[in-house]
């Protein structure tokens, strides 16, 4: 039985699927053209590398940093090798020595006799079983008016580590607490004595006067 459909030309069959491949072309160009991804970024060019740090120095300890600090400092100026106690830096006890100057002698001598009892135990309680806090105290008040008073430029020396020295021998040889005086200033160590002379008194306990350098 024969097909009834008729035959279709050659030439316009193949016309026709050049006009499709064409089509199908021109849609996968506009597609990718519309999908575009931005433009490549060229290849960064290599960064050199810098070379590595030296390991940081070692830090000196806080004396032979004070000392350097001292021994280079001297340098830079032409007053010479000599160093004073800076008067200001005496104001900071100020306040303490004003305190101490404004106790009334006579009342404190009273609360002293009143609590007499309690301090004796106290000071036994200390390590000291066999010895009288008024002996205690008497001696603690001559050596602060005994301590020395000097009313000019005190002269200090480098010591050891980032302490000063006081240049002056007789004033290293004080005890600590003739030398805390000392770099209290003239003005409050006097105030301190003045008060420690009247304190025992009221007490009725020996004490000796001021002496200097």
């Amino acid at each position: 039985m024969y097909d009834a459909e008729p035959k279709k030309n050659k030439s316009g069959s193949w016309v026709a699927g050049i006009a499709a491949a064409a089509a199908i072309a021109v849609a996968i160009a506009v597609y990718l053209w519309a999908h575009r991804g931005p433009p490549e970024a060229p290849p960064a060019e290599p960064v050199a590398q810098a070379p590595a740090a030296p390991p940081d120095a070692r830090l000196p300890t806080a004396e032979e940093t004070d000392a350097r600090i001292r021994r280079e400092a001297a340098n830079l100026s032409p007053r010479g090798s000599r160093t004073y106690i800076d008067p200001r830096s005496y104001a900071r006890y100020d306040t303490f020595a004003d305190v101490v100057g404004s106790i009334d002698a006579k009342a404190f001598a009273f609360l002293v006799r009143d609590l007499h009892p309690l301090l004796q135990a106290a000071y036994h309680a200390l390590g000291y079983p066999d010895r009288s806090v008024d002996l205690a105290a008497a001696q603690a008040l001559q050596r602060l008016v005994a301590a020395p008073v000097v009313d000019g430029p005190v002269e200090v020396k480098a010591g050891k580590g980032a302490l000063y020295e006081f240049a002056d021998d007789k004033l290293e040889k004080q005890s600590a607490v003739a030398k805390h005086l000392l770099r209290m200033g003239p003005r409050n160590t006097k105030l301190i004595q003045a008060k420690a002379k009247e304190i025992a008194q009221a007490l009725e306990l020996p004490a000796t006067a001021a002496r200097t350098p």
